[in-house]
This record gives C-alpha cells, structure tokens and sequence, in this order.
C-alpha cells in the first residue's frame, strides 16, 4: 500500500512540474520510498517507468 501512495504522490509532483495542475502539494507525512519529482527530466522518467508512451508530433493529438 505504502509503494501506491508513494507512486501517487511522485505522479502529483510530476503533474505540478509539468504544468497540468495548479493545486498545492499535500500537507503530512509523505510514503516511505517517496522521492520529490522536481524536474521535467525527473517527471518525464516517473511517467515513462510507470509505462506512459510519449506523444510524438502535436498532429497525433485530434
């Protein structure tokens, strides 16, 4: 249980650095294992390691 809180605290941060959410990290006591993602480097990896494919061109969108 602990790995998925930790897992959907580091996708928050990498939502946060990615600019696909204003809202504000979460108050308390973060998961054992949990990292802070604070780079578009560092989000890009989590997202990938987590098995999300990149978008290649902005035509592949609609």
């Amino acid at each position: 249980m602990s790995r998925k809180a930790c897992e959907l605290a580091q996708l928050a941060d990498a939502m946060r650095v990615l600019e696909m959410t204003d809202a504000a990290p979460g108050a308390g006591r973060k998961p054992s294992g949990y990292y802070p993602i604070t780079t578009h480097d560092a989000a890009f990896s989590f997202l990938l390691g987590l098995g999300f494919q990149p978008v290649t061109g902005a035509g592949d969108l609609g």
